[in-house]
């Protein structure tokens, strides 16, 4: 288990060798704050598929299978150290499934 704040190619990086991945990310695709999402590589719109998949595109031993947990933000967010009430309590639920997941995935 690997915890990590990254992007682009440096995620690939990080996801080399492992067989599955769980990626937890925020969002700002205009639904409602708060929003969860599960998503895999294949489910996202052709650019970040792309991006999501480069790893394979060069080579690489990439997980077998992705998992994207993702968290709706505001639309015109500001960056800052602190979450929107709405995104916290989703941290908390993504948090929350994350477990049972993993739970199930180690007890199968």
């Amino acid at each position: 288990m690997r915890q990590a704040c990254a992007g682009g190619l440096d995620l690939v990086d990080l996801l080399v060798g492992f067989e599955k991945a769980y990626i937890v990310d925020a969002l700002a695709g205009g639904g409602r704050a708060g929003e969860i999402y599960r998503l895999t590589p294949e489910s996202l719109p052709l650019p970040e598929r792309l991006g999501a998949t480069h790893g394979r595109q060069l080579g690489l031993p990439m997980p077998r299978e992705i998992v994207i947990y993702a968290v709706e933000i505001n639309q015109g967010y500001d960056f800052g150290e602190e979450l929107s009430p709405p995104v916290k309590e989703a941290a908390e639920e993504i948090v929350r499934q994350l477990l049972e997941e993993l739970t199930r995935e180690l007890s199968a």
